[in-house]
């Protein structure tokens, strides 16, 4: 028998989940990690998921990716900016990883978990998915409380049945 829904379809509601907690911070770093990632995920751009991304790449694609509004002063504090803000934080994010930890300009290699992110931020720049995956969101936190309603009432009920034995058999003894 095929379930209907796949556990895909659950690790992409969890990294929704994760994307809307992310989005209260609402930092201009964050903003520019999730074009990155929306950017490495969309295989119009990166087509090859296992190569790394050169950081001199990610710099001259700032505007493909929608961060031209990274550029600094100068290029080489605009590439320490996104090389240290954007990737570092990917990297500790485990969303991506160095591709040699050292050397940090040879580039940087997203993680399937950081394809996942991209493909989710995607889907909700549609605002039909994104209440999409908000029903589904909201639909999950109501069947879980509800289970958990169930599994409570269930054990009040047994607990009941238990001291109306214990109750029983006292009353019995003491007679």
């Amino acid at each position: 028998m095929d379930l209907p829904i796949t556990l895909r379809f659950f690790e992409q509601l969890s990294v929704y989940q994760r994307i809307r907690k992310r989005d209260q911070t609402n930092t201009a770093e964050w903003q520019w990690q999730k074009q990155f990632l929306r950017w490495a995920a969309n295989p119009e751009f990166h087509r090859h998921r296992s190569t790394n991304i050169p950081v001199n790449h990610a710099f001259d694609n700032l505007v493909s990716m929608g961060l031209e509004s990274a550029r600094g002063s100068s290029d080489s504090d605009t590439r320490g900016n996104i090389k240290h803000g954007i990737f570092g934080n990917l990297v500790s994010s485990e969303l991506a990883a160095w591709s040699d930890a050292a050397n940090l300009d040879a580039g940087i290699l997203v993680t399937p978990e950081g394809f996942m992110f991209g493909e989710v931020l995607n889907d909700i720049c549609d605002e039909q998915q994104r209440y999409l995956y908000g029903f589904h969101s909201g639909l999950s936190w109501a069947l879980f409380l509800a289970g958990a309603f169930i599994v409570f009432a269930e054990a009040v009920k047994i607990i009941y049945e238990l001291f109306r034995f214990v109750a029983a058999h006292f009353c019995r003894t003491v007679h």
